[in-house]
């Protein structure tokens, strides 16, 4: 049997899913209510199946849900979904499935049921073009009477706006660089495929190890054709996404600065406000430290208010704004190399001062070759 996986693991947009506002939030009673009706000693094995459908319990752990997947863990909450660890019984008669998943649905006593279930649908629509190693891969879109749910594969590590809020500041170099290019490949290949994220944000982008990264939640992506769908992270969308228009590559690449300039400063360009409240008030981010001033003007250029003043490409941000390592040469210059001193009371010490001779002429040599 295959061991249960670590409790941190996490593949979902749990902190910034939908819009945020008190009312969205879950009520600590319907935790406590649920709690009250899950079992102390749920067991992983088919005795489940005889308990009797009318006594369905609430999408909860212990849940089974199709008859295959029993929920085991609650991972997190946000305002529209919640997500649990679960196994798959299926997995146990084939070797071809992983023997856990994320079960991605929408949070019991969420105000707008039929919101959050057509976002789950809009994501699974989008997951099944987008085949990508920076994508979070979904695998299936399912339901069970009235409970909608998407499975997807189970991911080790933690979202970057976990991660910013464990480590304040900005973030090391060689983070802000993985994150970045990671995240823009990501991003490039959807667009590619005609598919704008529409809600790019801290904790859409996670984490793992070797600090390779996944791009999560596309319930909000749109292509040209489609209506848009509410941002979730509102203080990361551009004005014009979240004055209603349909979310384009330059809107995510508005929302990629944000973003940058988050990692990069340590704090948000606009303090956590809306963009449309930023440009009443007239505001402008501060310079970050350490820039240049050739990435200065991408990332001011990737903050404009106007969609036509941002570059339309995510690869090219990312690589202005994070450039490759620069690794030095060791070299050794003639002019400097000075031999260490001849042994005085040895007879051989001619072929030590020819060995010295030697290394110096081969430094020489490798030098100019280099």
């Amino acid at each position: 049997m295959n061991a249960t996986p670590k409790a941190e693991m996490l593949t979902t947009d749990l902190e910034l899913t939908a819009d945020l506002d008190d009312t969205d939030l879950p009520d600590p009673s319907e935790a406590e209510a649920a709690a009250a009706h899950i079992p102390d000693d749920v067991p992983f094995h088919d005795e489940i199946h005889a308990a009797p459908r009318a006594q369905r319990m609430p999408v909860a752990p212990g849940r089974i849900l199709c008859d295959r997947f029993v929920l085991t863990k609650l991972l997190g909450t946000g305002g529209m979904c919640s997500v649990y660890l679960a196994r798959d019984l299926e997995a146990e008669r084939t070797r071809d499935l992983p023997p856990f998943v994320a079960v991605k649905t929408p949070r019991p006593g969420y105000k707008d049921p039929a919101r959050a279930i057509e976002r789950l649908k809009r994501e699974f629509e989008h997951a099944k073009r987008l085949s990508h190693t920076g994508i979070v891969q979904v695998f299936e879109l399912l339901n069970e009477g009235d409970v909608w749910f998407l499975t997807m594969e189970l991911l080790e590590g933690e979202s970057l706006a976990s991660l910013m809020r464990r480590q304040p500041g900005p973030l090391a170099p060689y983070l802000i660089r993985r994150v970045l290019r990671g995240t823009a490949e990501a991003l490039a290949y959807a667009h590619v495929a005609g598919i704008a994220h529409g809600d790019l944000n801290p904790a859409n982008i996670f984490v793992m190890a070797g600090d390779r990264v996944k791009l999560l939640d596309f319930g909000a992506a749109c292509t040209p054709d489609q209506q848009p769908s509410a941002a979730a992270a509102i203080a990361y969308a551009s004005p014009q996404v979240l004055e209603g228009e349909t979310p384009v590559i330059r809107d995510d690449v508005f929302s990629l600065g944000c973003v940058a300039y988050q990692m990069l400063a340590g704090k948000h360009p606009f303090e956590q406000r809306s963009a449309l409240a930023a440009r009443a008030n007239g505001a402008r981010p501060a310079t970050p430290d350490g820039l240049t001033n050739e990435q200065v003007l991408a990332l001011m250029a990737a903050l404009s208010w106007d969609r036509d003043g941002r570059p339309d490409d995510v690869r090219s941000l990312a690589a202005t704004l994070a450039p490759p390592e620069q690794r030095r040469r060791a070299s050794i210059e003639p002019e400097i190399f000075i031999p260490p001193p001849l042994p005085q009371n040895d007879a051989r010490w001619w072929l030590f001062a020819a060995a010295c001779v030697v290394a110096g002429i081969a430094a020489v040599v490798m030098t100019r070759l280099a």
